[in-house]
């Protein structure tokens, strides 16, 4: 028998690994951990990225600081 949750009139099948809802994973004890080491992941790439792109396009410091602090901050805060 396959699990499901159940919001309001929607249902998700629930996977007993993780089941990724809304954006968030959900791993099978609700701990939250995998979506915070995944997000947190995709933030440090995005992070080098980033950075690698300021070097090549020679923004000054404080400008690309302040970018970088905007998007990593977006990435790594959502859902939480």
């Amino acid at each position: 028998m396959q699990a499901k949750i159940t919001v309001g009139s929607h249902e998700v099948q629930y996977n007993k690994v993780v089941t990724i809802w809304l954006g968030m994973w959900l791993d099978d004890l609700l701990t939250l951990n995998c979506h915070r080491k995944n997000t947190l992941a995709n933030a440090r790439k995005t992070q080098k990225r980033m950075s690698s792109l300021m070097v090549k396009r020679g923004l000054s410091q404080e400008s690309g600081q302040t970018i970088l602090v905007a998007a990593v901050q977006a990435l790594a805060l959502y859902g939480a």
